[in-house]
């Protein structure tokens, strides 16, 4: 924070491409973390669990954790909790998922947590180590019946740009990973494209509860195409067939 309020303040062109540089490098180096743990978490995940819960020892991750449980909670479409344990207590960051509020979740535990603050979106907070087992006992009750009640609120998914099919190209990609590192207060942008035709898909995973896509534009020009994995939209794609045309509110990845 400090290198970049230097940055805005200097008066020399040259101490303020040295700055700019220098933050470009923490940067690169924060995302090149991220996207590590990412990596680890991948082969952690239960994706038939209603919220993502993991807990690492690495004494890297307590500066990456609001990214990192964003992007997890982004990604598998699920609440997130991701601790950076140390040896006696976790600093830990919440992500919610469609609606669900992290703030009212954490207080059904707060006799177990040393701390916590936030918004209904987002979180943090600190615990005893050999409290979390009974912590996460009680967020995956929350969650339970947050989010999987008769009255389960139902997603709004806010769309920052409509785009056309050849639009969506790596130059794209490239762009948008220049404004990584992705989280609070810089979401991950979400893209609308419409009347996309379906070429192929199959349903896959644990009771085949997702679905990958490849998908043409409406005219069905095999030339290009862009592959689509969509969690935990098995169940409600099960009329789908091929050449159908489908609109898509997807992320690039």
């Amino acid at each position: 924070a400090s290198t970049s309020f230097e940055l805005l303040t200097t008066e020399s062109d040259e101490e303020a491409k040295w700055l700019a540089k220098t933050i470009d490098a923490k940067n690169t180096e924060r995302i090149k973390m991220v996207d590590e743990a990412m990596v680890t978490l991948g082969s952690r995940i239960k994706l038939e669990d209603g919220l993502i819960f993991q807990a690492f020892d690495d004494g890297t991750l307590p500066g990456i954790l609001s990214v990192l449980s964003t992007k997890i909670s982004e990604k598998y479409s699920r609440p997130a909790f991701i601790l950076a344990q140390q040896k006696e207590k976790s600093f830990g960051s919440a992500r919610s998922y469609n609606l669900f509020n992290c703030v009212e979740a954490l207080a059904t535990a707060k006799d177990l947590l040393l701390g916590y603050g936030g918004h209904p979106f987002a979180a943090g907070f600190s615990i005893l180590n050999e409290h979390i087992p009974e912590f996460k006992k009680r967020m995956e009750t929350f969650v339970h019946e947050a989010l999987h009640g008769e009255e389960a609120p139902r997603e709004e998914i806010l769309i920052d740009k409509e785009v056309i099919f050849d639009e969506v190209t790596p130059d794209l990609h490239e762009d948008i990973q220049k404004f990584e590192p992705f989280g609070e207060g810089n979401w991950t942008p979400k893209f609308l494209v419409r009347n996309m035709r379906v070429v192929d898909y199959k349903f896959v995973g644990n009771g085949e509860k997702h679905i990958k896509f490849v998908l043409a534009n409406m005219d069905g020009d095999e030339r290009k195409t862009l592959s689509a994995m969509g969690f935990f939209l098995g169940s409600k794609m099960s009329h789908l067939e091929k050449g159908n045309l489908v609109d898509l509110v997807f992320e690039l990845q």
